[in-house]
């Protein structure tokens, strides 16, 4: 006697199971149930049950390999500078006696090709970029220095992406230390070493914004440092308050930012004298009185040979608004890296104009790197939000257009980002259409615009990147591992000496002519 049930009612078993599924992937709602703000119920549609394909993964283009291999060649080219020799008897001397012959000698002229994305401009009318060029011949001929500042948000944290165009240029102009950095350590630097003595504080124009703040002087940090509190400003402390910053580069970074010669301190309007005591190598080196006469003062302090560290002391009553410190050449290129984590990019018309129009002029920046897009796509929810964006971010180009009039602009793109859908990872919605509506901002103000998503290789392609080995991204989907990084920045680098090249030949033959 066969005591199992029919293969009938195995069948009927299954079909009623099935028909359920089905059922509940009917009715259940498709963006889920949110049960609180930790715990969401999800269930697969009708479509992912009946079709269980995912989405096509863009096959990582031959270029990253280029770029790959590229920066490693790069790279392994670069080798230490002998130290140059500055005869400075006088460290007040803004104009510096410079005793070596120039870094770089002119190198041959001749008509490039890009394996790469290039930049996009209006029309093809690249420009906009031929007086940064013209700053750049004159860096290569007569040793004047040059800036080049690099806002991004989280995705450029760290020195990622700046730290190796820097490289690039430095190498080849010459120039040397890693630009500005805070006062009060916010993260961690693959360049610098950064330390804090004594209590200090941090205020930002981005990101949670302290009310207390009577003023929008935020420089081009996009945020100061203090080593009292605003709220001390209402009367005086009776006891001296000293504060530390101590700053030594990296034994690992890129040779060329390792060094520095010349220390620039941005600081505020202040009512009081502020003692400020330089050391390095933990010897004393000089001291000032720093007198914050105007909203925006300069303290410049220039070492009689190159060094790698430099300890600052602050002493006072009450602090001056620190905007920034630059670890930089007296000549040459310097680049900034400057990320505001959780970013748009949309808080420069936000801020006093003067402040942020006088340290551009001191740097003497001729190019502005605009790297943002990534922050809004998590409330970008239709196309009309991409067009605000996209208007909101024309007013900050326009707005550094006004602040530092000639500089050059390049915009660069957001790069694939992936959102979870089902069990699969697939681009976010409408970042196509973010990303068109910044490179129609960037048109409008007279900008460059490099699509970093179509040089990662488009749509779906960040799992790509996250799958490669070793990985080009993290498990996020957002964010470069660093050996992605530097791909991208050969990338962007590939593309910007593209038109240079390309603009020092048909000037050559327009000379022949």
């Amino acid at each position: 006697m066969n005591s199992g049930r029919s293969p009938f009612y195995t069948l009927f078993f299954l079909l009623v199971v099935m028909s359920l599924l089905f059922l509940i992937a009917y009715i259940f709602p498709k963006n889920g149930i949110i049960i609180s703000d930790e715990i969401k119920l999800k269930y697969p549609s009708v479509g992912s049950l009946l079709n269980n394909e995912k989405p096509k993964y863009a096959a990582i283009p031959d270029v990253v390999a280029y770029a790959d291999t590229a920066s490693l060649n790069a790279l392994k080219n670069i080798t230490e500078k002998p130290t140059e020799v500055i005869i400075a008897t006088d460290s007040l001397i803004s104009d510096l006696a410079i005793t070596t012959e120039p870094i770089v000698e002119k190198e041959s002229i001749k008509k490039v090709d890009i394996k790469s994305q290039r930049i996009d401009f209006l029309n093809g009318d690249a420009s906009i970029l031929h007086n940064f060029f013209d700053k750049l011949e004159e860096v290569r001929e007569k040793r004047k220095p040059l800036r080049i500042v690099h806002f991004g948000d989280s995705q450029i944290e760290g020195d990622r992406i700046s730290g190796f165009i820097r490289e690039r240029l430095q190498s080849r102009f010459g120039g040397g230390g890693p630009g500005l950095v805070p006062a009060l350590k916010v993260y961690n630097q693959a360049s610098v070493s950064h330390e804090n003595l004594g209590n200090w504080y941090r205020y930002t124009i981005f990101g949670n914004v302290d009310k207390s703040v009577p003023h929008k002087r935020y420089g081009v940090m996009c945020a100061f440092s203090r080593f009292t509190p605003i709220s001390s400003d209402s009367s005086y402390t009776s006891e001296l308050v000293s504060a530390t910053a101590k700053y030594s580069t990296k034994s690992s970074i890129y040779p060329s930012a390792k060094k520095f010669q010349r220390v620039k301190v941005y600081y505020g309007k202040s009512d009081t004298t502020t003692s400020l005591d330089v050391l390095t190598d933990d010897k004393p080196y000089v001291t000032y009185s720093l007198e914050g006469n105007e909203d925006l003062n300069i303290q410049t302090i220039n070492f009689d040979i190159a060094t790698n560290n430099a300890t600052l002391v602050f002493k006072g009553f009450r602090s001056p608004d620190i905007y920034g410190v630059s670890l930089e050449m007296p000549y040459g290129i310097s680049v900034d890296n400057i990320a505001m984590r959780g970013g748009s990019g949309t808080i420069f018309n936000k801020m006093d104009r003067s402040v942020l129009s006088g340290m551009l002029k001191d740097m003497d920046t001729e190019l502005i790197i605009m790297q943002f897009g990534g922050n809004v796509m998590p409330y970008i929810k239709d196309e009309k939000g991409c067009k605000d964006y996209g208007n909101w971010f024309y007013s900050q180009l326009a707005t550094l257009k006004a602040a530092k009039p000639g500089v050059a602009i390049i915009v660069i793109g957001p790069a694939d980002m992936s959102i979870k859908k089902e069990d699969y990872f697939e681009t976010y919605p409408y970042l196509e259409n973010v990303r068109d509506a910044l490179k129609e901002a960037s048109f409008k103000a007279g900008a460059g615009f490099w699509d970093m998503f179509s040089a990662m290789g488009g749509k779906n392609s960040m799992p790509s990147w996250v799958a490669a080995n070793p990985s080009l991204a993290s498990s996020d989907y957002i964010h470069f591992s660093p050996r992605g990084a530097r791909i991208i920045a050969e990338l962007f680098y590939e593309a910007l000496n593209y038109e240079y090249e390309n603009y020092r030949y048909k000037n050559a033959e327009a000379n022949k002519e």
